[in-house]
């Protein structure tokens, strides 16, 4: 706090002690000082958080990243090894630190990540954007899949409508990117100030064809193209477009090869008992996992597999005590391999399991 009220770094701080500080300084100390003294987080006061290794900006819609959740970080690199092109899909995402931490690891990867807060996405787009990832990540604000369309029906010829708009800065061109077979991808045109316009038509091969087909429903959600900040809507068939770094483009869609999240799983009935530093601070819609805490993950682990490829992973963090239920839902949804890992202390962290 004193780092923040004096504007110098921790070096500075012990290089500079024999000096006097100012009044105003002083001041802004004793203001941090009262506010950790009401019980609020250091982090929530310094506006940030430092996750594998990275700096995260937060504000009151999203949680703290605390570090036992940089274990499905190091679970997805591990998936994600070698996979150039590959997208993930992260649910909930808050201050964006698990899409932000892989991508930033991970420079052939893209992601989508969801939330139901505005306010949340904004601080994930900041955070994105400081970390040099924002033209890989897509965001779509929705609850869990609603902020995705419904999985696209494929036609014969392996391909389904779409059309959507993204924005795009600069004259380039963007290229395809790829990670295995997949039954969409954008043709991209260049069109006036800057934008990109991407339209992919469903392309029958059948000659005899009488009729186009009809135009799919719109979806609830709403996406935002490159961490632009603009709220597009979102489009049918699980599209966004995703642009890589100096020039390159990456148009990707679902499935996914992966889907993190850390959704809410404290039991509603037990918040009120939560410390003060959680129950007053951070959002009780970060929180809440209904009755008994496994409400997020019957939705996650029920429609999972239609956004997911063949061979694609599910990761999820959970409570200490959930392990076995979560894995339960896993392995009903159809999963294999389900497995529980522990985090550093011991506990059960994280369950995953392989879509077949």
């Amino acid at each position: 706090m004193a780092e923040k009220a004096f504007g110098l770094s921790r070096l500075e701080l012990a290089t500079h002690e024999s000096h006097t500080a100012g009044g105003e300084a002083v001041a802004a100390l004793d203001a941090l000082i009262a506010r950790r003294l009401a019980r609020e987080p250091v982090a929530r006061i310094l506006g940030e958080k430092e996750f594998y290794g990275l700096s995260f900006v937060l504000n009151e819609a999203t949680l703290v990243p605390r570090p036992e959740t940089e274990l499905i970080v190091d679970k997805a690199l591990a998936v994600l090894k070698g996979r150039v092109g590959a997208t993930i899909l992260d649910l909930g995402t808050g201050t964006g630190c698990l899409p932000i931490a892989v991508l930033a690891n991970a420079p052939g990867v893209a992601a989508v990540a969801t939330d139901l807060s505005e306010r949340a996405l904004a601080a994930a787009r900041e955070n994105a954007q400081r970390h040099g990832v924002a033209e890989r990540i897509a965001f779509a604000q929705g609850s869990w899949f609603e902020a995705l369309s419904p999985p696209s029906s494929v036609s014969a010829s392996g391909r389904s409508t779409f059309s959507h708009e993204g924005r795009r800065e600069g004259g380039q061109s963007l290229a395809r990117c790829e990670e295995g077979s997949s039954h969409l991808l954008p043709s991209w045109e260049k069109v006036p100030e800057g934008r990109m316009r991407g339209a992919a038509t469903e392309q029958d091969t059948s000659a005899d064809r009488e009729s186009p087909p009809s135009r799919p429903p719109p979806s609830r959600g709403r996406w935002d193209a490159g961490g632009s900040g603009e709220m597009l809507p979102n489009v049918p068939g699980n599209t966004s477009p995703l642009m890589g770094e100096a020039g390159r483009g990456c148009a990707t869609e679902g499935p996914f090869v992966l889907i993190v999240s850390n959704p809410p799983y404290i039991e509603s009935d037990a918040i009120a008992g939560l410390s003060s530093e959680v129950r007053e601070y951070d959002p009780r819609l970060a929180l809440d996992g209904g009755p008994d805490g496994l409400d997020p993950y019957r939705t996650i682990a029920k429609q999972a597999p239609r956004y997911l490829k063949p061979g694609g992973w599910l990761m999820v963090e959970i409570g200490s005590g959930q392990g076995a239920a979560v894995a339960g839902l896993l392995d009903a949804a159809g999963f294999s391999g389900v497995s529980v890992d522990k985090d550093l202390a011991g506990l059960d962290r994280v369950v995953s399991g392989h879509h077949v």
